[in-house]
């Protein structure tokens, strides 16, 4: 039964992580770009500075940008996101097709513990959803990328082959890394009584790995290397 308990648990945090909505960064009306999350511009050239509405997270809007732009880098200064390699017009075009994910991981770790059993309490779950959204924040040992191919053994091990689109900037990192290079990601599930220890938050996460598919779009948090790849700390999509 526990074991069966685990996995729908499991079931419900892929779900959980398929339903959080999405902002686009630059919306369309009547057929011409306007605010959105991106609520206000400004060019130069191959220069444009973004505003950002109040809630926005700079360095996720820079990271989706350089994700869902081709040949563009950014730079965030003073709450703004400056984007560094193409012209006003075709980059707020390129913008309205760029989303940020809006969905909380509070919302897995409450999926996770619909079973009593592993109910921890909303208050523990909110500081571990705070701890790591922190993590993937850390531009050093995050990485950005889409999935290539997951290879599934017995629940939940999981390999999850990813195509870089944004590399750490750590040094030990950003050349294993770059940008095009495929890495196998090994995620880091923690165990207790022979089953996945859902008291753990990133291991909540983590298990939604298993049912990762081709070209999703994930963010991970870079662990050490391994055989054949690198540990994901946190893999979520």
């Amino acid at each position: 039964m526990r074991i069966l308990s685990i996995a729908w648990s499991a079931v419900l945090v892929c779900c959980a992580a398929g339903s959080g909505w999405a902002d686009p960064l630059v919306a369309r009306k009547d057929g011409k770009p306007s605010p959105s999350v991106v609520t206000e511009w400004k060019g130069d050239g191959k220069k444009v500075e973004l505003s950002l509405k109040e809630d926005a997270d700079p360095r996720e809007v820079a990271t989706a940008i350089e994700s869902g732009v081709q040949g563009v880098r950014t730079k965030v200064r003073s709450g703004k996101v400056l984007v560094i390699g193409m012209a006003q017009e075709p980059l707020l075009e390129a913008l309205t097709e760029v989303e940020v994910d809006n969905s909380d991981l509070d919302v897995l770790a409450e999926a996770a513990s619909l079973d009593e059993e592993f109910d921890t309490g909303s208050s523990i779950r909110a500081k571990k959803t705070a701890s790591l959204q922190a993590l993937l924040k850390d531009r050093e040992t995050t990485a950005v990328g889409t999935v290539v191919a997951v290879q599934s053994g017995a629940f939940p091990e999981t390999r999850v082959e990813v195509r870089i689109l944004s590399a750490p900037t750590g040094e030990t990192l950003k050349e294993p890394l770059r940008k095009g290079q495929r890495v196998r990601f090994h995620p880091v599930i923690a165990m207790t009584d022979g089953g996945p220890d859902l008291t753990d938050a990133a291991t909540q996460t983590n298990i939604g790995a298993w049912y990762l598919k081709k070209g999703d779009r994930v963010r991970v948090k870079v662990g050490a290397p391994v055989k054949g790849g690198f540990q994901a700390m946190l893999i979520i999509r």
